[in-house]
């Protein structure tokens, strides 16, 4: 190879690895390809072989980027290199422009071949050695000819050359270019940048100290930085690295930032190559790692400057790149990194106002600074202070440099260094005129104290006396009022204009220690007949008198104002503002007292600002009652009473007398909410109560568990009732001897539960789900409580349709109970009432245990009911009154039993106020009003709020026992649920969509209060709806189209029946049942099965007809309306259960489904549902989910549901929100 050859080969090994990225050299050579380079400029240098390149280089995007690159052209390597390119701050190699650069200017001296000629073989093979590429220039680049033919050829290559207009291999053909790889996000870049500094420092900060210096270095390394200051242009700093002895200038501080970035070691000079800069003592770590952060920053400054604003920004590092720029907040970071030992610092030029020190000690101390002012001939005062250099760092900080120390210090010290740093960076001596030296006493002086040792001359003072107040504080007519005088010297002013001091006389007021006030004469004649001058005529003393400090007078009045905030043209406290003078009592005081003197009212003095009492509850229980009492300390129950009054009107302070004012707390709040919880005033609270219901200690302790302010007392008795609720199913039974049946051992802890809250004197709801045995819990109850002699008569009230099957099992299980079901006329419900008034089970052999009868019946023998002396009471499917203002809900209400039972699987179906209503049957006023639990509670737990559901659960749970099938029953068969979609069509699908857009557009624009009148014409309207997707024939006559629900019943049926089964088909409209019947009878008929209908027409001995043909297998297919046999029938024939259409209440066909999925089945129950798709039914499934949520929130935790709004309907209907906004 020709050393020409040789010579190209170099420069191409290079530029290789000089280039940022492996693409970059091919970009670069693209760019002088192209002609993209021009206004390039050489510079020799005056000592060997180096020249500096300079030009212009049109970017991809038509930027134009300022290059330099600095070649030794004797050893073939590059120098420097920068660019304004946002890639040349973001790489650490050389961009494309530069490359673009040097190859323009190398071929235009031979010593590459030109960008725009061939270039032979040999020129390749020196491709081949720096690259690993055959053939030409082009080909060794990966050049593709074809990309290029639309580029612009008429960009000059330099000043005076004409347009290029091409290269000559434009026109040889080549392969396609492949797409140019993409740049990774600046972004990205900068964070993986970030990471990748923390990484490396961390670890170099760890592993340094445990790494001992290399055998060759027997002193430590250090860098020793030098701030040199340029006469006000720029502050830079130099390096020099140190070696015992040996010292070297760092010639290219970029370098070192990269190598300490990459964790590598660095050759400084021939005596110092150092393999890790790791190795640097801990200060120098910090300062590398501050000036890595500092470019690295401006780096990112310089990206924004370029693409944002055009600017052109380089960052720290000058072109020499052995100076580092830096501004104030950067030295100050420099100097934090070099905290403990030394800096140098170089001036140049003069008249600046830098320091010129050789060496600066870093230290942290406070300053020590004086200044004085020395009287000068003319009357005026000379300033004389410390000469001091102030830098600045974040809020707070600050350094202070004189006498060879640089002090660091922070908080008040630095923000008053930072406000008068021009007084100690001037250099010279200050004047300060005899006229303005009284208010340069008044304002300067007092903040130069903090941070210095002033000396002041005493004529000086004299002129500007401190000021001293004086504070009268009295009543006028109940408000508490407020005069104020500054004094200096002998002078005094009023604060407050024409306040009439003269009216207080001196007897009525005292020191705030209850001393007399010392007052001389001169004070007593000012405080007479002192002139009032407005607080503004503080400028200067004159003639009228010494200088006012008009700062300190305005912080007073500020003070006053805050103190006495309700005058109008003078600050007073108002008669019934017990809050501001609560506060001036406590705290004011104080504030006015270190202010100046104050002199008290007598009334005021002897008026007392108290604390909130502590409170404490007790709880006992005595002879089974509860008994609960609330003390406060130093207060009677009047006065306590009193206090709890004022905290139910949300006052924050209550005066209880005219000498005592007393502040409210949350002690006040929880002790109110216990009140109401209990239903008893905060009278009879402060009083104590006793007597109460035992039941009532559960609602005690839940309210007690979450007090936070009140001290709470606990007896031994009140402890042990609680326990005793909390473990009520934990009662050891007998079985009674008598009972025909045998019981599961969740059903025997159930008997023990009911037993024990019997003996408590509380009530409960038994909310087992269906089919877990409710019925024989409770007569095993009764039962049990006869065998004990707790002989008594029980009333239990059911479902008209149930009355029977109430009197089926009583004989069943437990012959011994004598039980008679109250039914037919009146004249026959009287005798069977008075019969059992008159038994006396002690000794009368026909004395009735049990009397059976319906809600209806109940409701009208009310006043029958009330002569008798019941035992207990016991409601079956108690949610027949969870409406609290209905007549039968009443009158169960009314019932006069000692002790109240519900049977429900359904405790809540759709809002809290149900529950409140079955609790207020059996424990009455357990829950409190209905107002008041839906102010405390129901609201919040509707709202989802965790404390009031626990609270609620803590309250109810002794009371409530529910267990789930699947919690209880391992051995009951599978429940399989599946929904089956049914598609609208043809006629049957118009009908619908033509109904639905009409209803949706009726309630998207009804106004809410319209919307709430007419709520139960668009009910009806839903239902009209539903009866569509059910069959048209209900609702519109002459309909002869096809019903696509009706035909696929009748399939699943058919199906079922075929393979054995028989089933069950619920649904809530009997017109519907009634074609299901004629279509079902016809299909069944042929097969020698039948079909039966069961609703609310059939009468109470039909019902059980049809019932038991049923389950004896005589009967396939059962057609039930889902309110008349929802609840209390047993069909476990049946293993398959198909409900016809959805009801709003999934509770409700849970209970239908539950009529065969219960105790005694022996096979898989399939349950199907049927759903119209794209309907009103696929919503309302949604919405029982939702329902679903509320029963369980209160008696398992899982969140609540909100009641039928608008949006639900609409929801429903499926409209969209812009229909709603139309």
């Amino acid at each position: 190879m020709s050393r020409v050859h040789e010579s190209q080969s170099d420069w191409i090994r290079t530029l290789s690895k000089e280039a940022a990225l492996k693409s970059t050299l091919e970009r670069g050579t693209d760019i002088a390809q192209n002609g993209l380079v021009y206004d390039v400029k050489k510079t020799a240098s005056a000592v060997g072989n180096v020249v500096t390149l300079k030009g212009k280089v049109e970017g991809s995007r038509g930027n134009a980027y300022k290059t330099m690159v600095q070649l030794d052209l004797a050893d073939r390597e590059v120098v420097d290199f920068d660019c304004t390119c946002p890639a040349a701050e973001r790489y650490p190699g050389m961009c494309k422009h530069e490359i673009g650069l040097v190859i323009t200017y190398l071929a235009s001296k031979g010593a590459l071949p030109s960008p725009h000629d061939s270039v032979d073989d040999d020129y390749g093979n020196g491709y081949e050695d720096a690259r690993g590429f055959d053939g030409d220039l082009d080909v060794a680049l990966d050049i593709g000819c074809a990309t290029r033919l639309d580029l612009p050829h008429d960009i000059p290559f330099g000043p005076g050359d004409s347009p290029w207009q091409g290269p000559a291999w434009l026109a040889r053909p080549a392969a396609p270019k492949p797409p140019a790889p993409r740049d990774t996000s600046a972004i990205v870049l900068d964070l993986m940048d970030d990471a990748r500094r923390r990484r490396k420092t961390a670890r170099m900060l760890a592993a340094t100290p445990a790494t001992p210096l290399a055998s060759s270095f027997a002193e430590p390394i250090s860098l020793v930085p030098t701030i040199v200051d340029d006469y006000f242009t720029s502050l830079h700093l130099t390096l020099r690295v140190r070696c015992g002895k040996v010292s070297y200038a760092v010639r290219n501080i970029r370098d070192l930032l990269r190598a300490w970035d990459e964790g590598k070691g660095m050759r400084f000079g021939a005596k110092l190559d150092v393999p890790s800069l790791g190795m640097l003592d801990e200060r120098s770590r910090r300062l590398l790692e501050v000036l890595s952060r500092i470019e690295h920053d401006s780096a990112r400054f310089a990206e924004r400057a370029v693409y944002q604003w055009g600017g052109y920004y380089r960052g720290p590092l000058d072109s020499k790149v052995s100076t580092f720029l830096l501004d104030e907040p950067y030295v100050f970071d420099v100097l934090d990194a070099m905290m403990g030992g030394a800096v140098k610092v170089e001036k140049r030029g003069s008249g600046d106002r830098h320091c010129s020190l050789s060496a600066l000690e870093v230290v942290e101390e406070t300053p020590s600074l004086k200044v004085k002012l020395v009287a000068a001939a003319d009357g005026g005062y000379t300033v004389q202070a410390s000469t001091a250099c102030v830098l600045t760092g974040s809020l707070g900080r600050a350094y202070c440099i004189a006498k060879d120390k640089a002090r660091r210090c922070e908080g008040e010290t630095a923000d008053m260094l930072l406000a008068y740093r021009d007084l100690f960076e001037a250099g010279y001596d200050l004047y300060i005129s005899a006229k303005e030296a009284p208010a340069f006493c008044r304002t300067i002086v007092p903040d130069l104290r903090r941070i210095a040792a002033v000396s002041v001359p005493d004529r000086l003072l004299r002129a500007a006396p401190e000021p001293r107040f004086i504070f009268a504080v009295g009543d006028d007519d109940g408000d508490v009022v407020v005069d104020a005088r500054v004094f200096y010297g002998d002078a005094s002013f009023k604060l407050l204009g024409d306040a009439p001091w003269a009216t207080l006389p001196d007897p009525a007021f005292v020191d705030d220690d209850g001393t007399a006030p010392d007052t001389s004469a001169a004070t007593s004649s000012a405080l007479a007949s002192a002139p009032a001058l407005a607080p503004a005529a503080a400028a200067g003393a004159g003639p009228a008198g010494p200088l006012r400090d008009d700062a300190a007078e305005d912080a007073v009045l500020d003070l006053l104002w805050s103190l006495f905030p309700d005058g109008a043209s003078r600050p007073k406290i108002d008669a019934g503002n017990d809050e501001a003078l609560y506060y001036l009592l406590t705290d004011g005081l104080s504030r006015l007292h270190a202010a100046g003197e104050v002199l008290l009212s007598e009334r005021l003095r002897t008026m007392q600002a108290k604390p909130a009492p502590r409170m404490t509850v007790r709880a006992k229980v005595k002879s089974g009652l509860l008994d609960i009492a609330l003390g406060a300390s130093g207060m009677t129950s009047s006065e306590l009473a009193a206090y709890l009054a004022g905290c139910r009107r949300s006052q924050r302070f209550v005066r209880l007398s005219d000498e005592e004012i007393v502040r409210i707390d949350d002690g006040a709040r929880e002790a109110l909410a216990i009140a109401e919880g209990l239903g008893i005033s905060p009278q009879e609270l402060a009083d104590g109560v006793k007597g109460l219901a035992p039941s009532r200690a559960m609602v005690l302790e839940a309210m007690l568990d979450r007090t936070r302010s009140l001290s709470v007392r606990r007896a031994q008795s009140f402890k042990s009732m609680v326990d005793a609720f909390d473990s009520l199913v934990d009662v050891d039974l007998s079985v009674p001897a008598s009972l025909n049946a045998t019981l599961r051992p969740y059903q025997e802890d159930g008997v023990s539960w009911m037993g024990a809250l019997e003996a408590l004197g509380c009530g409960g709801i038994l909310a087992d789900d269906m089919g877990l045995g409710k019925t024989l819990q409770a007569i095993t109850h009764l039962l049990a409580r006869r065998e004990a002699g707790d002989a008594g008569l029980t009333l239990v009230v059911c479902p008209a349709s149930l009355v029977y099957n109430w009197m089926a099992e009583l004989e069943r299980f437990a012959p011994a109970l004598r039980a008679r079901a109250v039914l037919g006329s009146k004249a026959a419900r009287r005798r069977e009432i008075e019969s059992a008034s008159h038994a006396d089970a002690s000794d009368a052999a026909d004395a009735v245990d049990v009397l059976v009868t319906s809600y209806d019946l109940m409701r009208r023998d009310i006043e029958l009911y009330q002569n008798l002396q019941l035992r207990r009471a016991i409601l079956d499917e108690a949610h027949y009154i969870k409406n609290p203002g209905a007549q039968v809900t009443m009158a169960a209400k009314c019932l006069p039993a000692q002790a109240r039972f519900a049977l429900t699987g359904t405790p809540m179906e759709n809002r809290l106020g149900e529950l409140w209503s079955i609790f207020d049957f059996i424990m009455p006023g357990f829950l409190g009003t209905r107002t008041a639990f839906e102010k405390h509670l129901g609201d919040a737990v509707a709202a989802g709020e965790a404390e009031a559901t626990l609270r609620l659960r803590r309250m109810t749970s002794p009371f409530i026992l529910r267990r789930l099938k699947e919690d209880v029953l391992a051995d009951l068969p599978e429940k399989n649920e599946s929904v089956v979609s049914v598609k609208l069509e043809g006629e049957q699908r118009r009908a619908y969509l033509a109904n639905e857009e009409r209803i949706a557009m009726q309630v998207a624009h009804e106004l809410p209060d319209e919307f709430s009148r007419k709520k139960l014409q668009v009910l009806a309207e839903l239902t009209r709806l539903r009866q569509l997707c059910c069959d048209p024939h209900l609702v519109l006559e002459g309909y002869r189209g096809p019903s696509a629900k009706l035909e696929a019943c009748v399939e699943l049926v058919a199906g079922a029946v075929d393979g054995g089964h028989q089933v069950l088909v619920f649904s809530q409209f009997t017109s519907m049942l009634a074609i299901l019947s004629q279509r079902l009878g016809a299909v069944l008929r042929a097969s020698g099965c039948t079909c039966e209908q069961l609703d609310g027409s059939c009468s109470k001995k039909k019902r059980a007809e049809l019932v038991a043909r049923f389950q004896e297998g005589r009967t396939q297919v059962l057609l039930i309306s889902l309110k008349a046999g929802g609840v209390g029938l047993n069909l476990t024939a049946a293993d398959v259960v198909i409900h016809y259409d959805p009801w709003w209440n999934v509770a409700a066909q849970q209970q239908a489904t539950d009529r065969a999925h219960r105790i005694g089945q022996q096979r898989c129950v399939s349950v199907f549902k049927l759903i119209a798709a794209g309907t009103i039914e696929e919503r309302i499934m949604a919405m029982q989910e939702a329902k679903r949520d509320l029963t369980e929130s209160v008696l398992s935790g899982a969140s609540t549901s909100a009641a039928l709004t608008r949006e639900d309907l609409l929801s429903v209907l499926g409209a969209s929100a812009a229909l709603a906004e139309e």
